[in-house]
């Protein structure tokens, strides 16, 4: 009702009201506070003018410092960009407790690459990322990211991943989520 109301004053107020939100989404991401994850998802939803036309933003990465070229048109890219990580905070503690320097893993459905990035810092150098994305858009994001970052442990394939081998034709249904493309 908040936003509503805002919605209805004139422009300058509309986006001074949309920065503030932004700013204050992103400033309580950092303090990873419990449920705080929940916390930013309800500002992120209750307020989608803040976000609408932002376009591609950076940041860099909380743990590892990488650093990240985010569409904040896409609703988990906007959840990222706030938390400066991936948004899925119990994945990237598995990542880090089961993977080691030089290990090797598989990213299948990579999409703009954030997991795979963590797991490049997790297998360092010596160690090897195979990360998988037949979608297009989200292939491109993936490569700025390793290319930008200098992580040649991250090998690309611009392909899906199969139990046989079988072309297929990638569905990505519109909306705010670029990274839900399937071959179902």
């Amino acid at each position: 009702q908040v936003h509503s109301w805002f919605v209805r004053r004139p422009r300058t107020v509309r986006r001074i009201a949309d920065a503030i939100v932004k700013q204050a989404a992103c400033r309580f991401a950092r303090l990873e506070l419990p449920r705080g994850v929940g916390l930013v998802e309800a500002c992120i939803e209750a307020w989608p003018t803040a976000w609408q036309r932002s376009g591609m933003a950076e940041c860099r990465g909380l743990w590892h410092g990488y650093r990240f070229r985010l569409d904040l048109s896409d609703y988990f890219q906007r959840l990222d960009y706030s938390l400066r990580r991936y948004h899925d905070g119990p994945l990237q503690q598995l990542i880090r407790h089961a993977v080691r320097p030089g290990d090797t893993v598989i990213d299948a459905g990579a999409n703009h690459g954030l997991v795979s990035l963590f797991a490049a810092w997790c297998v360092g150098p010596t160690g090897c990322v195979h990360a998988f994305e037949p979608n297009p858009r989200m292939l491109d994001q993936l490569r700025w990211h390793t290319e930008h970052n200098g992580l040649n442990q991250i090998c690309v394939h611009p392909c899906g991943v199969s139990d046989r081998e079988e072309e297929l034709e990638l569905r990505v249904p519109g909306g705010d989520n670029s990274g839900a493309g399937t071959f179902a």
